[in-house]
């Protein structure tokens, strides 16, 4: 049965798609692949939770809270580092239940419940999987306040049925971002030589940070009669702002959709577009056909051109300035790659901006390194004849199917897509176009405010 809408299932166990299960005639479930995620990652957290097998646990660096261990790992270029799910858990007696109430009436999707003390207490911890929407702030009030620790984990899928997880927030909890913990340790191991430096240096020390408080003291000063300076002059632009420039920030923040077109030796009709031929994108996947990977929306229609497609979105996308090209070292090739892409996309309506990163999952532990993207092309492989697709100086699009599969999830999740059907040599509807609503342009907005500023941006 169905767990969803209850309707009875069968399985497809054929030889070439993987092994899966649909619904019988006469179903009408609407789960989506974001519940089958959410889903499928909080049953492999607790079944390996249940099992003590430990799941790893992918931190961004960033991710920490503000500490001089944090500081520390910055300024060495450590990005992300890797924990694992009973470095945040301890407890190996713990008995692990899904969606178990706690304290009232918070419901986390796991919950983690320790032996009882003599006391008759028990230790509590709560794991939260997040997929499209973050642990409301009502939630982690009551955790915070009833003293339950938590996690929240955003999951990947790793194969057929296992996940890997980056952690998303979390509170009541220590990772290295104690500085006590960061201190303590450093003067244990270091005793001897940090009181001998000390006493050498104690007085240069001093001296050094009374003549910093002095430039210092005397730089705010500085920088204050600058920002006052600045604070009049653009209040006198301001109010000489002419309709001219209101309208260059209107359009600059327009609801009109961004319109994508394969970028192709040979583009479509400019007006192939101007029907009526758009659906809504509801979801998208990658599937493998002889070898190769094609991209498909709405489990039905395929791109005529996954590259081509690929290509327009990145150029759009990074021309708008909400867009940065992610590279990696590529060992079997021994050159760097183009692994994925990075978006920052301003809500308005939220009054806020979500950050996402379209990472290859085999490039999840690699260091990565962001990069502008200001040209792309194809190549056609001499001996394979493939297509490949090149960015800036000949940088490789590692995987770019994947690329494009990955990259239109992240915007289905912030933004409504549409695609345009055309038809390709064969007479089928293949897709030919993409209309993208709810995007900003933030390299025309900054073009406005120079404009308007009487300011130029070369």
């Amino acid at each position: 049965m169905c767990p969803f809408c209850s309707h009875p299932v069968k399985k497809n166990a054929g030889s070439i798609r993987r092994h899966h299960f649909v619904h019988m005639p006469g179903a009408n479930c609407s789960v989506s692949y974001e519940t089958l995620l959410h889903e499928g990652a909080k049953v492999y957290l607790h079944r390996c939770l249940e099992r003590g097998e430990s799941v790893e646990i992918l931190i961004y660096t960033g991710a920490l809270r503000p500490s001089k261990t944090r500081s520390m790992l910055e300024s060495l270029g450590v990005q992300r580092f890797s924990s694992s799910s009973k470095a945040v858990f301890k407890n190996v007696k713990a008995t692990h239940f899904l969606e178990r109430v706690v304290a009232g009436k918070v419901k986390p999707d796991i919950v983690s419940l320790g032996e009882y003390s003599a006391g008759g207490e028990r230790d509590v911890f709560a794991w939260e999987i997040f997929v499209t929407h973050e642990v409301e702030e009502e939630k982690a009030n009551q955790l915070r306040v009833n003293g339950i620790p938590y996690i929240e984990l955003s999951p990947i899928e790793d194969g057929a049925s296992t996940y890997l997880y980056t952690m998303k927030s979390y509170g009541g909890i220590s990772f290295i971002d104690d500085d006590t913990i960061f201190n303590e340790t450093i003067f244990r191991d270091n005793k001897a030589d940090i009181l001998a430096a000390f006493k050498n240096n104690m007085n240069e020390e001093i001296l050094k940070e009374k003549l910093e408080d002095a430039r210092q003291s005397w730089k705010a000063a500085a920088a204050k009669t600058m920002q006052r300076g600045l604070e009049r002059q653009i209040m006198l632009k301001v109010k000489d702002m002419t309709p001219a420039d209101v309208i260059a920030f209107a359009q600059a923040m327009s609801t009109a959709p961004l319109v994508i077109v394969p970028i192709t030796s040979a583009p479509p009709d400019g007006n192939s577009t101007s029907d009526d031929n758009w659906v809504k994108v509801q979801t998208v996947s990658c599937e493998k056909h002889n070898q190769n990977y094609f991209v498909k929306v709405n489990d039905r229609h395929y791109f005529l051109s996954g590259l081509g497609m690929l290509r327009g979105l990145y150029a759009g996308l990074a021309r708008m300035g909400i867009l940065l090209g992610v590279t990696a070292r590529n060992e079997r090739l021994n050159e760097t790659v183009l692994v994925g892409a990075k978006l920052t996309l301003p809500l308005l309506e939220r009054k806020v901006f979500a950050v996402c990163s379209s990472l290859l999952y085999q490039y999840a532990d690699a260091p990565t390194v962001e990069v502008f993207i200001w040209e792309t092309r194809s190549i056609k492989s001499k001996t394979t004849g493939r297509h490949h697709m090149l960015v800036n100086d000949g940088i490789l699009v590692d995987s770019y199917e994947w690329q494009l599969k990955n990259i239109l999830y992240h915007l289905l999740r912030f933004t409504t897509v549409e695609a345009h059907l055309g038809l390709n040599t064969e007479g089928r509807p293949r897709v030919d176009a993409l209309k993208i609503w709810g995007l900003m342009d933030v390299e025309r907005m900054k073009e406005a405010i120079l404009a308007a500023m009487n300011l130029s941006s070369r």
